[in-house]
């Protein structure tokens, strides 16, 4: 599938959590249905995040192993993937998570699984492509290095930067730096002003978490 029809797909899908309705109302399908909207509505939200992660890290070159270590260091502790597993690691990674935080979603069927793993991949793929060729935040933009590392970002774990602060976390290597940046006075002015926290390797920054803006 190239790139334009995959970005149609999810034009068509703002948010992972409409997914039942696509699914035809029959008797069976009804139950899970019900136990989805009951129990279940993050489930898509967290299959969609470790997607996201997992092709980032595959994009900044890890291997499998590495790559889901990655995962659970910074979204709950999963079992290690066995050799044996690494045709479709994210899938198996997946799964072994789910039962592990939200075992009411696996029991909804596979095909529920497929279908939100199928559109996760869509836009994983897409969104690891555009952020690990991205310079955002520019250099001139960078403040000094953080002292307190990376625990500097633990009082955003909370809400809608949480996402980003797991994924600058998991990205990090030996040697990468946390910087402030802000865009400027100008901006501020102009009511465009941002500002939060850069990962840094090798003076250039590789992502970001935004903290403010106006």
């Amino acid at each position: 599938m190239d790139r334009a029809n995959r970005i149609t797909i999810l034009s068509q899908m703002n948010n992972l959590r409409r997914l039942p309705a696509f699914q035809p109302e029959t008797p069976t399908t009804k139950r899970y249905h019900e136990a989805w909207r009951q129990k279940s509505a993050s489930a898509e939200d967290r299959i969609l995040e470790i997607a996201e992660l997992a092709y980032i890290l595959h994009e900044d070159g890890f291997p499998a192993p590495e790559i889901f270590k990655r995962v659970g260091s910074v979204y709950g502790p999963a079992r290690l993937l066995k050799r044996d597993r690494w045709t479709d690691p994210l899938r198996c990674y997946l799964v072994d998570h789910l039962r592990t935080h939200d075992a009411a979603y696996v029991e909804l069927g596979a095909s529920l699984l497929n279908a939100a793993l199928a559109l996760a991949r869509l836009w994983a793929e897409i969104f690891a492509q555009q952020l690990t060729s991205s310079n955002w935040p520019p250099s001139d933009m960078l403040t000094e290095r953080e002292e307190n590392g990376f625990d500097a970002l633990d009082d955003f774990l909370e809400g809608a930067s949480a996402r980003d602060v797991r994924r600058l976390k998991a990205r990090a290597i030996p040697g990468d730096e946390l910087h402030g940046y802000s865009t400027g006075t100008l901006s501020w002015k102009a009511m465009m002003g941002s500002a939060g926290f850069a990962l840094v390797r090798g003076g250039k920054s590789i992502d970001h978490i935004e903290t403010m803006m106006n």
